[in-house]
């Protein structure tokens, strides 16, 4: 795993501090970036703060009341922005440690930073490192954890063909048993911008009306998506949903002989595909960006501190970056992998910026 120490010069105590947790990681066989050993000429320093911070796994960050005493600490208050916006782009758990020194209460911390587990100051270091060591295999063992329940649902997505040959012929009744419908399994990000991104939730999106089709000894599935999206954006340094737009689409599987891999493809101006689109739309009565909902508070029930106006321009983004993301001149192909979820077919999309699962019905 490796660590990221996130300290200010001023007052030389914290930075004295940091100097010593830095090596007795080290010793403890953590991979650490430590400013004053890992910067070398002509490093440049924002970008290669924003380099390591983006490869870390976890964040320890030393706070102190007197951090902002000092204009030497801009440093300091870039890198913990930095932090926060690389936390929160992540789709993945992120870890972050805030140690707290004297005079310091949780409540002085960034707001993104409070609900994390803080560790408090100890006049004895020795006893202060211990315990962000301690704080330190909790994560280990967390992570371990997870490895261990992506491991077994890897070994459960083992190629599900193994069993349906055993039970079923190659032909129509194994093309049958992958008709139906389809559910998302697991949130993920659609698109991933500066200052808004586009992600869908576990159960948002459905893969309906799956029909199967076998064609040069191939299996062909074909359906249509319905995907609810959100649209977040940056308010008060965190990301809040203020729209959701809901689109449907038609999209296909093509799977292998060997059905163990395959490709799905959706978009694109193929003429094919617009009219199958235009008569899905005149099928389930449907239009582009269906059911759009602007939001005015969020998840907590709060409002939302922004303008109409604001929100409608970030709104009138994203669904622009959607229409386009629908009607390019290419159709978008994504690797699929088949494998059982708890005892359920699932389809894994694996596309260029995201990963769709979706598990049968």
């Amino acid at each position: 795993m490796s660590v990221f120490i996130s300290y200010s010069r001023e007052p030389s105590y914290i930075a004295s501090f940091a100097s010593k947790l830095n090596g007795v990681l080290k010793q403890a066989k953590y991979k650490v970036f430590f400013d004053k050993e890992n910067l070398r000429p002509p490093d440049i320093w924002l970008e290669a703060i924003d380099k390591e911070i983006n490869k870390a796994d976890i964040f320890i960050v030393l706070f102190s009341k007197e951090n902002k005493k000092d204009e030497t600490n801009g440093f300091f208050d870039a890198e913990v922005t930095l932090i926060e916006y690389s936390c929160k782009r992540r789709i993945n758990k992120s870890y972050v440690i805030p140690v707290l020194f004297p005079s310091v209460q949780g409540d002085d911390l960034p707001p993104f930073f409070r609900p994390y587990q803080a560790t408090p100051y100890r006049p004895n270091e020795d006893i202060l490192i211990v315990e962000i060591k301690e704080a330190l295999r909790k994560i280990k063992d967390d992570r371990r954890k997870k490895l261990v329940t992506i491991t077994l649902l890897l070994l459960l997505l083992v190629p599900l063909i193994f069993f349906l040959v055993r039970n079923m012929s190659y032909g129509k009744e194994l093309c049958e048993s992958f008709e139906g419908t389809y559910k998302l399994h697991q949130r993920y990000i659609f698109k991933d911008k500066d200052d808004y991104r586009i992600v869908t939730t576990k159960n948002k999106a459905q893969w309906e009306d799956v029909k199967c089709a076998i064609k040069n000894n191939n299996i062909i599935l074909a359906g249509y998506d319905k995907t609810d999206f959100e649209i977040e954006s940056v308010i008060e340094g965190k990301f809040e949903t203020i729209a959701t737009v809901l689109y449907s689409y038609p999209s296909k599987v093509y799977l292998d002989k060997n059905m163990k891999t395959g490709k799905r493809s959706f978009g694109g101006n193929d003429q094919n595909y617009i009219n199958e689109r235009n008569q899905l739309k005149t099928q389930k009565e449907l239009a582009d960006n269906e059911k759009l909902v602007f939001l005015n508070k969020n998840k907590k029930g709060e409002m939302l501190a922004i303008s109409d106006e604001y929100k409608r321009k970030k709104v009138e983004t994203a669904i622009k970056d959607l229409n386009e993301n629908f009607t390019t001149k290419q159709p978008h192909d994504c690797d699929v992998t088949i494998g059982d979820v708890n005892g359920k077919t699932g389809l894994a999309f694996i596309c260029q910026e995201y990963i769709r699962l979706m598990v049968k019905d």
